[in-house]
């Protein structure tokens, strides 16, 4: 039986790795702006790394398709670029970036996970994680800590949502890269008021759209914790408040009673669907990520803070690090220099703006030009925390999806509601 078990991972790697693509980096130059910052332009460190035999030749990266430094879009050249001027600075040094899809076999974390099993040696140098595969990876052993080779560890220019995304269990595994964040787009005027409370936003004449039937209930894992709600997991149960639990359900009900939240959206198990049938003018309001708003603004749309009870701001946030996978140690000085050079606050700054994700450092938002865009960053990350980890979402989210879908359409009461989220979450 091992040996059956050692031959399947074998055929999995076999996939994985006719999967892979090597993408070329252009050599280009970038420059730098005499008007930065002396603290953030003293941070690029463009002094060129003397190479010797104990340097390795080649880097290795793996990053999500969506991130592919050879599309043609001004985020991902500007990507290229900044690799490209890490090469042109470090003679003898090569990138290979391959790209990975997400969700399905051949993707980043069986990659990962098929590789540490069957090929460790042949682990890249450097990936692009997003969180939940980031404490997957952690929880895997795939992934080393970088609290001893970080050339700052104690550094303190990242927003909190941030640091947070970088750490596991207090141990830092990652150097954070994009952020995003729940936010509510609107199509009303530029001088309408949005609301910041669940109060306000009952009084407006309005249609909100959300996906209540999205298997992670983010939104309502959201909102929730708006409330002051917590999770708390032992061997055997996920235990959440049901005071808080009865107060989501009341709005929800309320909301759907009044016309807020449309029949029709119980249908929606993603983002996308919302976004969709917002832009085909079907509802005045929707949930929706904070990227799909910044990367490209619809015409005649703005976007604000979600609402909260008491009209305290309050979001959550995921995003993505640079994580450290080779187990090669000679090769982790190098590896961590080129993840430091893209975490840079000037490069993040120009990326994120050009790519639409928040910035993990407050210095990065700093250097967006003043604009809506920025405004709406400045007003989002402050109140931005980490969404919580795989173990709330996997198990809460079907059973929050299908209890809120039924309360939305009147098939159980509000009490129903709580007593079977109750009961599930005591059984798991």
């Amino acid at each position: 039986m091992p040996f059956i078990r050692f031959l399947k991972q074998l055929i999995l790697l076999a996939v994985v790795i006719s999967g892979c693509t090597d993408q070329p980096i252009r050599n280009q130059s970038e420059d730098i702006s005499p008007t930065d910052p002396p603290g953030l332009q003293s941070k690029l460190n463009l002094t060129p790394t003397i190479i010797n035999n104990t340097t390795p030749q080649k880097l290795i990266l793996w990053l999500p398709e969506e991130f592919d430094p050879n599309l043609d879009n001004p985020y991902s050249h500007v990507l290229q670029t900044r690799l490209s001027d890490f090469i042109e600075s470090h003679p003898g040094i090569r990138i290979e970036t391959r790209i990975k899809g997400s969700g399905q076999v051949g993707g980043l974390i069986d990659s990962l996970s098929s590789y540490a099993v069957a090929a460790p040696l042949a682990l890249p140098d450097l990936v692009l994680l997003s969180r939940p595969d980031l404490v997957t990876a952690a929880k895997q052993n795939i992934l080393h800590p970088l609290d001893n080779l970080l050339s700052d560890p104690n550094d303190a220019d990242w927003y909190d949502y941030a640091a947070s995304l970088s750490k596991v269990e207090s141990q830092t595994f990652g150097l954070p890269f994009a952020g995003d964040a729940l936010i509510l787009a609107y199509n009303k005027s530029e001088e309408f008021q949005p609301p910041s409370s669940w109060n306000e936003l009952q009084q407006l004449n309005v249609s909100l759209a959300f996906p209540p039937a999205d298997p992670k209930s983010l939104f309502s894992i959201m909102q929730y914790q708006s409330l002051g709600g917590t999770f708390e997991n032992d061997s055997s149960s996920l235990l959440i408040n049901e005071q808080v639990l009865r107060e989501l359900f009341t709005i929800y009900k309320q909301a759907v009673d009044n016309g807020l939240f449309p029949t029709w959206i119980i249908q929606y198990e993603t983002d996308n669907s919302v976004w969709q049938s917002f832009l085909r003018g079907r509802s005045e309001m929707a949930v929706s990520w904070s990227s799909r708003f910044l990367a490209s603004p619809p015409e005649d749309t703005f976007a604000a803070p979600l609402p909260t009870r008491d009209g305290v701001p309050f979001t959550l946030a995921t995003g993505y690090a640079w994580v450290l996978t080779s187990p090669r140690s000679i090769r982790h000085p190098i590896a961590i220099e080129l993840a430091e050079y893209l975490t840079n606050a000037i490069f993040l700054s120009e990326w994120t703006a050009a790519a639409g994700f928040l910035p993990p450092r407050p210095s990065a938002l700093a250097l967006w030009d003043p604009s809506p865009r920025q405004a709406l960053a400045s007003q989002i990350i402050p109140s931005a925390e980490l969404f919580p980890d795989n173990d709330v979402s996997i198990f809460l989210g079907p059973l929050l999806a299908d209890v809120i879908v039924r309360l939305l359409k009147g098939e159980i009461t509000v009490d129903a509601a709580v007593e079977i989220t109750l009961e599930q979450t005591l059984q798991r």
